[in-house]
C-alpha cells in the first residue's frame, strides 16, 4: 500500500483558512475567531493584542462596524481581562452575535453576555461565572492518592449548612426534644474557616463572585437585555452565580434559555461548520503552527484571535520563529 504523504504545514494553514471564510460566508458578515487551546486561559495581556489586531485590520472605535460576528471558544480565566474584552469588542461593533462551537466557559460565558444573542452549536454548552470553592493544590500531594474535590459554588456550601441545621433541629423536635438548637451550620463553616488560609481564600471567592455578578449585570443591561424588565436581568444573574450547584456544571441551549438568555440552537450546516473550525484550528496547534508556547518548554500556550473582513480579503498568517519572537501573542 503506497504512504500517504504527510500534511504540509501550508496545507494545515489552508484548511484553517477555508474552515474560517467558510464560516464567514455561512454567517453573511464579518467574523472575529478567538480560540484558546486548552492550554491557554483569558488574561490581561489578551486585551491589548485584540485591540492591535483590530486596528491593524484598520477598524477603530470611532467607526464601529454595523455587525460583528464572534467564534468563541475557551475553558475561561481571569475575569476582569473577560470583562474588558467584552466591552473592547462592543467598542468597534455596534451589534455583536456570539457561535459557541463546542464550549465558552466561565470567562467565555461572560464575553458572551455582551452580545444581542448567543448561538450554540450542537452539544455546545456555556458554564456558570461564580467562584468555586476548591481546595489548593498544595493541600493534594501526588503520591497520597487522596482524591481532589470538584469546586463547589459558596452559596450551595452555605446553604447546606444551613439545611443541616434545620433537618437536625426538626428530628430533635420529633423526639420531643424541647429546646432543640443545633450548631451543625456553625460547625460546618467553621470547619471552612479553621485556619487563616482558608477564611482569606473564602473572603477572596465571594469578592471575585460580587466581581462576576457586577461585570454580568452590565453587560446584561447595557447590550443583550438593554430593554428587558430588571426582574429578567436579575433571573439571569441568579441562574449564573447563585442558583448554580456547581461551577463545573455545563450549561447547554435549554438551560440557558430556561434562565432567560437570548440565545438560539445553530442549524446543521452552521453546526458543522463551526466545529469544523474548531478541529482545524486544533490540529493547527498541534502543529505549532498557531497558539505558541509562552516561553520555551512552557505547557501554557497563547490564544488565538483571526479577524475576516466581510466581503473576505485576509488570511491566516505564517508564524515564523522571527514573527513569533517579536510579536509574541496572538495571530499576527
Amino acid at each position: 500500500m503506497t504512504p500517504q504523504p504527510e500534511t504540509t504545514p501550508e496545507q494545515i494553514r489552508a484548511q484553517a483558512d477555508n474552515a474560517a471564510a467558510s464560516l464567514a460566508d455561512r454567517l453573511g458578515g464579518p467574523l472575529l475567531v478567538m480560540y484558546y487551546p486548552e492550554e491557554a486561559s483569558i488574561a490581561v495581556d489578551d486585551i491589548a493584542i485584540l485591540y492591535k489586531h483590530f486596528r491593524n485590520d484598520g477598524l477603530t472605535p470611532d467607526k464601529p462596524i454595523p455587525t460583528l460576528n464572534v467564534a468563541l471558544h475557551t475553558t475561561g480565566g481571569d475575569s476582569n481581562a473577560s470583562y474588558r474584552m467584552a466591552q473592547l469588542l462592543r467598542d468597534f461593533a455596534d451589534k455583536v452575535t456570539f457561535i459557541i462551537p463546542e464550549y465558552a466557559y466561565s470567562g467565555g460565558t461572560l464575553i458572551a453576555l455582551a452580545g444581542e444573542k448567543i448561538t450554540l452549536a450542537h452539544y455546545a454548552v456555556l458554564s456558570p461565572i461564580d467562584a468555586g470553592l476548591v481546595p489548593d493544590d498544595s493541600e493534594y500531594e501526588e503520591d497520597t492518592g487522596e482524591e481532589r474535590l470538584e469546586p463547589v459554588a459558596m452559596d450551595h456550601y452555605i446553604d447546606m449548612a444551613t439545611n443541616a441545621k434545620v433537618q437536625i433541629e426538626k428530628e430533635l423536635q420529633k423526639a420531643d426534644i424541647t429546646n432543640a438548637h443545633s450548631a451543625a451550620d456553625e460547625a460546618l463553616m467553621t470547619a471552612m474557616v479553621e485556619n487563616p488560609k482558608n477564611a482569606m481564600r473564602i473572603a477572596t471567592l465571594y469578592r471575585q463572585r460580587n466581581i462576576a455578578e457586577k461585570y454580568a449585570r452590565q453587560l446584561l443591561e447595557n447590550y443583550m437585555l438593554k430593554d428587558a424588565h430588571p426582574m429578567e436581568v436579575d433571573k439571569v444573574i441568579d441562574g449564573l452565580i447563585t442558583q448554580t450547584p456547581d461551577h463545573n456544571m455545563d450549561m447547554d441551549y435549554h438551560i440557558c434559555a430556561d434562565i432567560g438568555l437570548i440565545v438560539k440552537e445553530a442549524d446543521q450546516e452552521l453546526s458543522d461548520l463551526s466545529k469544523g473550525l474548531v478541529i482545524t484550528l486544533k490540529n493547527a496547534v498541534d502543529s505549532n503552527i498557531i497558539c505558541e508556547r509562552k516561553y520555551n518548554n512552557s505547557p501554557e500556550r497563547e490564544p488565538f484571535f483571526y479577524y475576516i473582513h466581510y466581503p473576505r480579503q485576509t488570511h491566516i498568517p505564517v508564524q515564523s520563529e522571527e514573527a513569533n519572537q517579536n510579536e509574541h501573542r496572538g495571530s499576527e
